[in-house]
């Protein structure tokens, strides 16, 4: 899966410098980034090598002198990361449905593709939004509401009424 370097700046929400048409194909870090990669430059200490590096594009923290490649320039160069790697590797989606031994009242309001695990419990009252996820043991109290595309990992409780 490759994206434009525009795409990546909209995603993480940072300033591009340079040719948004170029394809990225990979996230590396500093050390073995090389062409059709973009790294994150994070520490100060880096920036001395910033010539040196191989990448073919960098995501600086503003202020940072711009090399002679593309660059995005981010307020925060940590969220940028996490949100890379989120477009570069998304997580696979439960499968929508409730599977056979889980727990759902019924006036419970299940949203569009909504996942129960088994062993889960949604409890009276209780709507979930549209995507999320209720993994193994984990219980939606009575009348507690969660939003759209929220993941309940196992063994968590959401207590009634939040």
């Amino acid at each position: 899966m490759t994206f434009s370097l525009a795409a990546i700046a909209q995603q993480i929400g940072g300033e591009l410098r340079g040719d948004g048409n170029q394809l990225i194909a990979r996230v590396r870090d500093v050390e073995d980034a090389g062409e059709g990669d973009i790294c994150v430059i994070i520490d100060r200490r880096f920036v001395r090598q910033l010539d040196r590096l191989t990448a073919s594009a960098l995501v600086l923290p503003a202020g940072f002198p711009p090399p002679d490649r593309p660059v995005i320039i981010v307020a925060n160069p940590r969220r940028a990361l996490i949100r890379l790697l989120a477009l570069f590797h998304p997580e696979d989606p439960a499968p929508a449905g409730v599977e056979p031994g889980a727990l759902v009242a019924g006036d419970a309001a299940l949203g569009e593709g909504v996942f129960v695990a088994c062993g889960a419990r949604v409890e009276a009252g209780a709507v979930i939004g549209p995507g999320s996820a209720v993994h193994a043991n984990a219980v939606i109290g009575r009348g507690a509401v969660l939003g759209e595309r929220c993941v309940v990992f196992p063994n968590v409780t959401i207590y009634p009424g939040v």
